[in-house]
């Protein structure tokens, strides 16, 4: 008896299985990311000739499809969720071995790489001259910001003789 109540409301919860094979489809057409005029053509091809604003009715609150696309829509979304999640851990895992790859850089002197990292922490070239911070990656990236600039003078000075 319980079991047979637990099946009632969970069907009249899917509203999407309550639907006919039409209703199912525009609603996955809908879900699929169609815009009703995409919806309104498909419809003619079957011989099923609706309104645009007709379609955009059926799927507003209270319209014809409004719970059924809500309800696969959420559906949808605990599905893909546990992706996302490994999706997500995957992206910082990677992010935390490019900050080695470019500190392991700055460290080698690569200059591009520390103003990169610099950059993304919201520093500029002439903010980090000024820093009094004398730890050793600082003096180390202020050495490498002068021997840039020297050589970029140096540069300079050739190209105009």
């Amino acid at each position: 008896m319980n079991n047979q109540q637990n099946q009632q409301n969970q069907q009249n919860v899917n509203s999407y299985e309550a639907l006919d094979k039409l209703g199912k489809e525009i609603v996955v057409l809908k879900l699929s990311g169609l815009s009703y005029q995409s919806i309104v053509e498909y419809l003619e091809k079957i011989g099923e000739k609706r309104e645009n604003q007709t379609v955009r009715e059926w799927f507003i609150n209270g319209g014809k499809y409004y719970e059924a696309y809500e309800f696969m829509k959420a559906k949808r979304h605990e599905e893909i969720e546990p992706e996302f999640k490994a999706i997500e851990g995957q992206i910082k895992e990677g992010a935390i071995d490019a900050i080695g790859v470019v500190r392991d850089q700055v460290k080698r002197g690569n200059l591009k790489a520390a103003m990169y990292l610099l950059k993304l922490a919201g520093f500029e070239v002439e903010q980090i001259k000024n820093i009094s911070d004398e730890s050793e990656e600082m003096k180390l990236l202020k050495e490498i910001i002068e021997r840039n600039e020297q050589r970029s003078s140096t540069t300079h000075q050739i190209i105009q003789n």
